[in-house]
């Protein structure tokens, strides 16, 4: 499993590293929230292990960026916080768990192996197939390779086959964003991603006049 690890503790982020990697990950680790955002956006990660709490290092909004940039699918947030509000905060900045100084190896490993299960999947449609964890993309046997925004765009495509998905949908659950009438990047997106998969073969991918877009067959 490749992880980011992001805390301006050096002798933790040094500590958790080197058991990460000699239980078999691969792990970048920096102490610098703009470090991590860049990595984020440059790399493609299965986990991020980011401090909530530092103001150097703002995790928060480094967990929001991670999100947004689609870089990884899930986020645990290291938390030095025991109290339900605090928890609750790292939840509601996008996190999907957190875990608590000082930080049971144990217990990140199995929180990791839960990550593992639940990313280990595949899903196929017609001679798509697309795999969560290892995030990459087959048609007909042919690997397609996709940016971390197109791979989540064609991951919600797949997650709603044969639906008509308007802009609004698609701008708020794969940006994250309301959707701004002003700005095509949802359709730039799609014709990104339309273009990539139809090289191999048929289009997946339907425009719906005045409506959206439908992945699969569409009457």
């Amino acid at each position: 499993m490749r992880v980011l690890l992001a805390d301006d503790d050096r002798e933790l982020v040094l500590r958790l590293k080197q058991d990460l990697e000699t239980d078999g990950h691969s792990v970048d680790a920096v102490i610098e929230s703009d470090r991590a955002i860049e990595l984020a956006r440059l790399n493609t990660y299965q986990v991020g292990l980011m401090n909530d709490e530092l103001t150097c290092l703002q995790g928060l909004g480094a967990c929001r960026s991670m999100l947004n940039s689609g870089a990884s699918p899930y986020v645990i947030m290291i938390s030095s916080e025991a109290d339900s509000p605090g928890r609750i905060r790292c939840l509601r900045c996008g996190a999907d768990d957190y875990i608590q100084k000082p930080i049971p190896y144990d217990e990140l490993i199995e929180r990791m192996r839960a990550v593992i299960r639940r990313l280990s999947r595949t899903m196929t449609y017609g001679d798509l197939r697309l795999d969560m964890f290892k995030r990459t993309v087959e048609r007909a046997g042919r690997s397609v390779a996709l940016t971390n925004r197109e791979f989540e765009l064609l991951s919600y495509f797949m997650h709603h086959p044969e639906a008509i998905l308007p802009r609004e949908t698609l701008a708020a659950d794969v940006w994250s964003m309301p959707f701004d009438t002003g700005t095509n990047i949802v359709d730039v997106y799609v014709t990104y991603l339309r273009r990539k998969l139809n090289r191999v073969g048929a289009p997946w991918i339907q425009t719906i006049r005045g409506k959206g877009y439908c992945f699969g067959a569409a009457d």
